[in-house]
This record gives C-alpha cells, structure tokens and sequence, in this order.
C-alpha cells in the first residue's frame, strides 16, 4: 500500500520535480520572438496577434495569456506558467509565450520536453 502510495505521488509530481524556476518569458507572434519579459517584474503587456490584440500577465514570478478574440480562448486554460519551457498557446492568434531559465540561453541538458510540434 505504501508503495503504490509513493509511486503515484511521484507520478503526480514528476512535471513540476527538476524543472528549473523560470527567471523569463518570452512571447512570440508567428514564431518570431517580439518580447522579453521579467518574471521577477509584476507587469501586463498587450502583442498584435492575428485575430486582435492579446494580453500577456506577468505577476509572482509566474506568466499567463489572456486572449481576447480567440474562438475557445484555450490559451486561457493553461493558466499560469513558471517553469522553464513552460508554454501557452493561442494559434488562432498566433501568439505563444514561453518561460525561460535564463534570457537566450540554450536548454539546459537533462530537461524533458513533453512535447515537439513542428
């Protein structure tokens, strides 16, 4: 009983366990990079997405999309994101934004992607 206790636990847990805190994110439109923000500054931004404007809200050290035009405004129901690669996306709008370990720095080695879309 233990065992299977800590087993799931662990499965639980293995998304958010190792991954390193996010000190940035990044927003991109269209797969261009078009703003860096500080995940220490509590701030909101607004980016020119495909279907009208869509804000960007960075408070305690986490980031979160709010769309305004999108059809399911799914990006929304990611929420708020802190660890490094973290992603929301809006793809009607074409706006993702994406956290950072440090600003334009490489993937640190040994972090686990839990998806690759091309």
């Amino acid at each position: 009983m233990g065992v299977t206790a800590l087993m799931i636990a662990g499965l639980l847990l293995r998304p958010w366990y190792g991954l390193p805190q996010g000190h940035y994110v990044e927003v991109l439109h269209d797969n261009q990079l078009v703003l860096t923000l500080p995940l220490q500054q509590d701030s909101r931004h607004q980016v020119a997405g495909n279907l009208g404007p869509v804000a960007i809200e960075v408070r305690g050290g986490r980031a979160r999309l709010l769309e305004y035009r999108s059809p399911r405004l799914i990006g929304t129901y990611t929420g708020w994101i802190e660890h490094h690669n973290a992603v929301a996306v809006c793809v009607p709008c074409g706006v993702l934004i994406r956290v950072r370990a440090t600003d334009g720095q490489p993937v640190p080695s040994g972090v686990p992607f839990d998806a690759v879309a091309h």
